[in-house]
């Protein structure tokens, strides 16, 4: 049985190092899984409330018709977590790895600059929460797939099934229960 405990302070303290080396930004392009019809400059059907990025920048259509944009985003901010008991990440353990999903997504954007036109005010609404479809689409992608759990050395340590991962206020902890699974050598 093993314990961890993570503070908020940890997390921040990489995401903070993160930010200031700029390593944290995506391009999304339209080979991304679920987000094409998004990026479109003409939406096919404007009478039945389809959304795509023509329906924001309406001169994306007049000047690019049936292209699609690339959109780069990138931490403005340091990003900062807050680890409540009601957090919106579900973590959990699968074998040798962390999987998890997002629940209640939210965002806040705004127009700082665009060489393109500005944006409806009535629209930010639309694009945030176009956004957030987004955003779930690729963090839920990236969770599903997991994060690894170290091997050391010559013995994998796998998690048995009852160990858990507890959101609580400020911190993480992790309660581990170890199962020993040797490596086989191959030569």
């Amino acid at each position: 049985m093993g314990q961890v405990w993570v503070s908020e302070q940890i997390v921040n303290c990489i995401f903070r190092s993160a930010h200031q080396g700029a390593i944290i930004q995506y391009t999304i392009t339209k080979d991304v899984q679920g987000a094409a019809p998004y990026l479109r400059t003409h939406c096919p059907f404007k009478a039945s409330n389809a959304v795509c990025m023509g329906t924001f920048w309406p001169q994306l259509d007049e000047k690019y018709p049936k292209e699609y944009i690339d959109v780069h985003m990138h931490s403005f901010e340091e990003p900062n977590v807050k680890i409540t008991s009601e957090s919106s990440v579900v973590i959990k353990v699968d074998g040798t790895r962390l999987n998890g999903y997002l629940k209640d997504t939210t965002a806040e954007i705004e127009q700082i600059h665009s060489t393109i036109g500005d944006i409806e005010p009535g629209s930010i609404t639309s694009f945030r929460n176009l956004f957030v479809s987004v955003e779930e689409i690729l963090l839920n992608g990236l969770l599903r797939q997991g994060i690894p759990i170290p091997i050391f050395k010559e013995a994998a340590m796998a998690l048995a099934g009852n160990s858990t991962i507890n959101l609580l206020n400020d911190f993480v902890r992790i309660d581990a229960n170890f199962i020993h699974q040797p490596i086989k050598k191959t030569d």
